[in-house]
């Protein structure tokens, strides 16, 4: 991955995690004072500013967290991204609601618990769309040349093609020892993709 598709990523996942903490605080504004009929402690004075530094502070550490697991540097598939963004809220969350715990503030609960459970689903949306903007300016697909036998390359061909947040595309495949069933073959598979260097085939 480019230093700078790394760093669109990054600067999404830090926007992303302000979204989930403005929204959760509307949101628990909203529930506390609509439906619960109870005072919304954190929008004003220094329980905010105790709230806000805290969260920053624990977004610094998700995404430190992130970068230690490559996500800014390599194309990890989107399910290990999801067990990560997760781990790391359920982690946020513990810690964020202990600390308010030892030092006693004043903070509605219900903003703390939203504020990490949207974390989730911003996460996650902001890199689909960070990925589709730069995919669609040509920037995020990986060329791809496939070098081995004819089966392996087919099988190979299937998991790029299952994971596509990854966005592999293959020029073409160099199959040096497939005979011509077996190039058949694979052009009944994987129609479209270009065969070279085997028995002249091209």
């Amino acid at each position: 991955m480019t230093y700078r598709n790394g760093l669109i990523l990054l600067l999404g996942d830090g926007a992303a995690f302000v979204a989930a903490l403005c929204t959760a605080a509307f949101l628990a504004h909203f529930i506390s004072e609509s439906w619960l009929e109870r005072d919304f402690f954190g929008l004003s004075g220094p329980d905010m500013a105790q709230q806000v530094t805290l969260f920053v502070l624990l977004t610094a550490g998700g995404i430190l967290f992130f970068a230690q697991k490559e996500h800014y540097h390599r194309r990890a598939p989107w399910w290990q991204q999801v067990e990560h963004v997760i781990a790391f809220c359920c982690m946020a969350l513990l810690i964020e609601g202990f600390v308010n715990y030892a030092l006693k503030t004043p903070v509605t609960r219900l903003w703390v618990g939203l504020s990490w459970v949207l974390a989730v689903p911003f996460l996650l949306i902001f890199r689909r769309a960070v990925r589709e903007a730069l995919a669609g300016t040509g920037h995020w697909e990986i060329p791809t040349i496939l070098v081995g036998g004819c089966e392996n390359a087919i099988e190979t061909l299937y998991a790029l093609k299952s994971e596509t947040f990854l966005a592999y595309k293959t020029l073409y495949a160099v199959l040096p020892d497939a005979n011509e069933k077996a190039i058949a073959e694979f052009k009944n598979i994987h129609p479209g993709i270009e065969i070279k260097s085997a028995l002249g085939a091209t």
